[in-house]
């Protein structure tokens, strides 16, 4: 009887730890804003519950993949490596240890 006891405890225990662990997600950033008022291009974003960091990915409209230009805390970016007339694609993930969200909705802007 005691083995038993302790076999159904341990079970308990095992699916205790893996229902916490499937908890371990950010969700990806929302509200994602995208403007110019002079020479940078700024992205804005909600902060996202637990996300300590934020990287801003970007690709230009003739462009196959996207390449990560910016990481940090801070919930907006300045993209002053703009060309007036071009393209740009943005989308932005949130960050807390080694948790990456899914990808916030790409937004895009034709520089001024």
């Amino acid at each position: 009887m005691k083995k038993y006891l302790y076999q159904i405890m341990f079970i308990n225990l095992m699916l205790l730890h893996l229902l916490n662990c499937s908890n371990d997600t950010l969700n990806a950033p929302e509200n994602i804003k995208v403007s110019q008022d002079g020479t940078p291009i700024k992205v804005e974003w909600d902060a996202v519950s637990g996300a300590t960091a934020y990287a801003v990915s970007k690709k230009e409209a003739n462009e196959a993949a996207f390449s990560t230009i910016y990481y940090a805390d801070r919930l907006y970016y300045e993209d002053y490596n703009i060309i007036s007339g071009y393209n740009y694609f943005y989308y932005v993930t949130a960050f807390s240890g080694d948790l990456e969200s899914d990808p916030s909705e790409t937004v895009n802007i034709t520089a001024k």
